[in-house]
């Protein structure tokens, strides 16, 4: 039996599911996907705990006050969905993740190699850097010490979000500081042009990975650092810096935290760790220094802050394709979204109101709509990657895209994925300001659904 609540919300949503249609036609061929899987293979209880195996419980016990949720809680959680749920342990990377080291000269090495420079991703078709192990001093380990960081400059005025950021002439934070020496500051541009000079990997078209790119490399499944530390040693508990700017604030940047996984903006002028990236499969002075200007999201609603000029497009409108029965299908993942979040409808989204349901609330939802058949497609309640790839990072209040999306409210949206280390939250995106963070389970917030082209 449900909970009153549960019930309600869900014959709400089977009354709007038929008003946004079921259609199975214009269904297109599933592309290459190139989204990594989170590394999450176990479960968790609600409202709190997680376990050892991919098993959930509901604790009556540990329930908030006045809480009847009741039903399903497994069969939507992360570690039921995705490339990890088979793969398990592997010599090419953990729970899902494919990674081959790479040589001094660009040559792939097998898994058992004990020395190696760069790593690629089989899965995104990225290459990446490999720090070297660090003593707690910058700087005395070469141009890789894990122990060095770097403040957030780039003078492009196409792709720095409106403010250059910090030339950080002072701080000898980095391997080669040399005062007065612009050429040897310790900011990511310098960085990044050092390396492309000597080469790293036989290959000389390095850069700073978008915030997405660097998302990527997140292992949800485990923490301090999260990270395949089989393929990626040495990695710090803090912060790493992206290429992105944040749309809110010119003085922030977007990084990740590798202690956990989060996103978060920081200040340009703060301290942090870089990990610089190429497209392998480009080729040789293929990948852009930078990451290349797109064209802009057309005409956002007024409510919605969007710096096309200045900040290039995370998620253009070219990269989707609207679907016969209104669902909106990105080409570059290989996911189809509903266009709409879970209790509104129309082609506009404009019909009824966001359902605000806690974490058990929202899998139960989606695991009832099954059972009834009206979720017809498959969809789900999509994990943390998946949800964090729509974030339009030109844009806040909502990072989203808006001419697909439309409507889209700035909320937090709840994923399949709960947190390894905070035992008693699961992930969600803020689609505000952008964040992939994490949050009680017993607090309300919406749901958008997701299913994989066929």
């Amino acid at each position: 039996m449900f909970g009153d609540k549960t019930a309600k919300v869900i014959a709400l949503a089977l009354a709007i599911t038929y008003l946004n249609g079921c259609s199975e036609s214009g269904r297109e061929s599933s592309p290459q996907a190139r989204l990594n899987d989170t590394g999450i293979t176990w479960g968790a209880n609600y409202p709190r705990g997680v376990n050892s195996d991919c098993s959930a419980i509901i604790d009556f016990e540990r329930s908030p006050d006045g809480e009847s949720v009741a039903g399903d809680i497994l069969s939507q959680q992360d570690c039921n969905q995705g490339r990890d749920t088979a793969t398990g342990k592997s010599a090419d990377g953990a729970t899902g993740f494919a990674y081959r080291k790479i040589g001094a000269g660009g040559e792939l090495l097998p898994a058992d190699a004990q020395s190696w420079h760069c790593v690629l991703d089989e899965i995104s078709g990225l290459a990446w850097e490999v720090k070297q192990p660090g003593d707690g001093v910058y700087g005395n380990r070469g141009r890789h010490d894990a122990d060095d960081v770097f403040t957030w400059y780039n003078p492009d005025k196409s792709a720095n979000g409106g403010a250059i950021g910090d030339w950080n002439s002072r701080y000898a934070q980095c391997t080669g500081y040399v005062q007065g020496q612009p050429a040897t500051y310790c900011n990511i541009e310098e960085f990044v042009s050092r390396i492309n000079r000597r080469g790293l990997c036989g290959f000389n078209d390095w850069r700073v990975p978008t915030l997405d790119e660097l998302s990527g490399l997140v292992n949800f499944g485990r923490s301090a650092p999260a990270i395949d530390t089989t393929y990626f040693p040495n990695t710090k508990d803090g912060f790493y810096w992206s290429h992105s700017p944040d749309a809110e604030l010119q003085q922030r940047a977007w990084a990740v935290n590798f202690q956990f996984g989060y996103s978060a903006p920081m200040p340009r002028d703060n301290g942090r760790h870089i990990r610089l990236v190429r497209d392998w499969a480009d080729g040789p002075g293929k990948s852009e220094p930078n990451p290349a200007s797109v064209p802009p999201l057309s005409a956002a609603p007024a409510a919605q802050g969007c710096n096309s000029e200045q900040i290039p497009a995370s998620v253009p409108t070219s990269r989707y394709r609207q679907q016969d029965d209104g669902s909106v299908a990105d080409t570059e993942t290989g996911l189809i979204w509903r266009a709409c979040l879970e209790g509104t409808a129309g082609a506009a989204c404009d019909r009824g109101e966001p359902l605000a349901l806690n974490w058990a609330e929202a899998l139960t939802y989606v695991a009832a709509l099954d059972r009834k058949g009206a979720a017809t497609g498959d969809w789900r309640l999509p994990n943390i990657r998946e949800l964090g790839s729509l974030l339009e990072l030109q844009c806040a209040g909502p990072a989203i895209n808006r001419v697909l999306f439309s409507n889209a409210a700035s909320t937090d949206v709840w994923s399949s994925s709960p947190s390894n280390f905070h035992t008693h939250y699961s992930w969600y995106v803020d689609f505000a300001t952008g964040a992939l963070t994490y949050g009680e389970r017993e607090k309300p917030k919406a749901i958008r659904l997701v299913r994989d082209a066929q």
